[in-house]
């Protein structure tokens, strides 16, 4: 479990372009950042902070609603570097992390899957 394909062998081309794309899709359409970077609970509405972001650490536990405590992972480049970028697509559409273990489904990867490969 999970039971999916190798990650697709694919690279993805780091143009200006591309980046911009990628970063409007991770802070306006996926919001990667809402669940992936820290925030300041001592400030009302516990904004993300800025200067971490994608850094990982948010914590999830029982008394929302989930079956244990979840921490969100770094998925910063200092994070994925290591990844190629089939197993960072396998990741976003199939919820399943670099070593084939399943990513616990807080992650939209149900959703993720119905974008556009090329995004």
């Amino acid at each position: 479990m999970p039971d999916v394909t190798p990650a697709p062998q694919i690279e993805v081309a780091r143009t200006p372009a591309q980046i911009e794309r990628g970063q409007y899709l991770a802070e306006q359409v996926t919001v990667c950042q809402a669940c992936h970077t820290p925030r300041d609970y001592s400030v009302f509405a516990g904004p993300i902070k800025e200067d971490r972001l994608g850094a990982g650490g948010e914590r999830w536990e029982q008394s929302m609603g989930l079956p244990g405590l979840l921490y969100a992972d770094n998925i910063t480049p200092a994070a994925l570097g290591e990844w190629t970028d089939g197993e960072i697509l396998r990741a976003f559409t199939s919820g399943v992390s670099r070593d084939g273990t399943a990513l616990f489904p807080l992650m939209s990867y149900h959703a993720y899957r119905r974008m556009d490969t090329a995004d």
